[in-house]
């Protein structure tokens, strides 16, 4: 148009606007390119770790110190699935969600678009996340896009400083876990993982948070007018084996995610349970290599807590020139190293039929085995209800453990 203004028609205005639309576009370049080199914006969290469920909080502040108008700054946040914000409207700035199926009930910040940074000004954006499952992740900018006031260039300036965020598994207080105790007698109780002869009152001692209901004495505790408990003699603390298969399960990708936090849940839930009663416990994992770490305390657990916190699941590759090496093949051989027969728990979100025979082999030479199971609907198919039929059918005990199941609920 301006072209063939000055074409048909001379004169100092056809001119002034020919050559103010030839200029104006360098200007908007080279604005655009200055403003890439005058934006700065710093990030930080309040916290780097955090436990699931808890929320952390982002803040991002977009500096301008120049006298140019930033007119058009697109924010992009690193977009790992496992980040929720609450609200999708920070500082009455709307957020675009990242488009996630609505079955996972998530919202995602995926990026702000058109933010006016005005000269000698500062955008201050503060977001709150709450993680649903355990990992280590990306949070913060991803990159910072301008674009020139035409609308015609853009440029990237990509983040090179980026924030992480340990987000820990919860830990759950079960009341109990009962083992398979079929083997004893009657006038032995497995209380915790500690055997007592309740035929035999060693003390009696007030009544404290935690202690079982049917360890009190009520005719005493009626003389006394206060909560009285009998202290039995210790037979002999129970030595466990924790078996984990850290196998993927069958089910969808998608899902898989949150049958490994869940599993990761319900084995924290029970080892502190063991190690709170003071059980002698053997825990066994493979990641790649078979890992075996004893557990008796407190500090045990910690360590044990923090390797479970950062542990990846992993599919179990098939090579033709190898023979697999299955779970089942696992579990015998750190059975092999144990002369006497004990307890045995395994945590497993796959069954098959080479997991049922090293169980059933297992039973019959012996072993006090419970089975806890975690799963979802699609990872349940013929084979693992075949399985499940199997495994109830001997001595074991099996925790079938769903997705929306309340951990403390089912080991009460």
């Amino acid at each position: 148009m301006a072209f063939t203004f000055v074409y048909y028609y001379d004169g100092k205005v056809p001119y002034m606007f020919f050559y103010t639309v030839l200029v104006l576009p360098v200007v908007s370049f080279l604005q655009m390119i200055a403003g890439y080199f005058i934006l700065s914006y710093e990030q930080n969290l309040n916290s780097d770790s955090i436990i699931k469920g808890d929320e952390v909080t982002l803040k991002v502040n977009i500096i301008n110190k120049s006298f140019l108008f930033l007119p058009y700054v697109k924010i992009s946040f690193f977009n790992d699935r496992d980040g929720v914000i609450e609200n999708n409207k920070v500082n009455n700035i709307v957020v675009e969600p990242l488009p996630i199926p609505t079955s996972t009930k998530i919202i995602k910040v995926h990026e702000i678009n058109n933010l006016l940074v005005q000269p000698f000004s500062k955008k201050e954006l503060s977001f709150n996340y709450t993680y649903k499952y355990r990992g280590y992740f990306k949070i913060g900018v991803s990159s910072i896009e301008l674009h020139d006031f035409l609308g015609i260039f853009k440029v990237t300036r990509k983040n090179k400083n980026q924030l992480f965020i340990r987000v820990y598994p919860q830990i759950i207080d079960i009341d109990r876990f009962n083992l398979n105790t079929g083997s004893f007698s009657n006038s032995i109780s497995t209380i915790g993982g500690v055997q007592e002869d309740v035929s035999t009152i060693e003390d009696i001692n007030k009544y404290s948070y935690g202690d079982s209901l049917k360890k009190i004495h009520w005719k005493l505790s009626a003389k006394t007018n206060e909560l009285m408990v009998k202290e039995y003699e210790k037979v002999g603390s129970t030595s466990v084996i924790f078996i984990c298969n850290l196998e993927k399960s069958d089910s969808l990708a998608e899902k898989n995610v949150f049958i490994e936090d869940k599993h990761i849940e319900v084995v924290i839930a029970v080892l502190k349970h063991f190690t709170h009663h003071g059980v002698d416990l053997k825990f066994v994992y493979d990641d790649g290599e078979i890992n075996t770490i004893q557990c008796s305390n407190s500090f045990d657990f910690q360590n044990i807590y923090e390797v479970l916190a950062k542990v990846e699941f992993k599919e179990r590759k098939r090579d033709k020139t190898k023979e697999e090496t299955s779970f089942g093949d696992i579990i015998n051989s750190q059975i092999n190293y144990n002369i006497n027969k004990g307890y045995l728990i395994i945590s497993t979100s796959k069954l098959d039929y080479k997991f049922y025979e090293a169980l059933y082999k297992l039973n019959l030479e012996g072993y006090d085995i419970s089975l806890i199971y975690i799963h979802d609907e699609d990872s349940i198919n013929e084979d693992s209800e075949d399985v499940l039929g199997l495994l109830s059918k001997l001595r074991i005990k099996i925790y079938s453990i769903n997705l929306t199941d309340d951990i403390k609920e089912i080991f009460k």
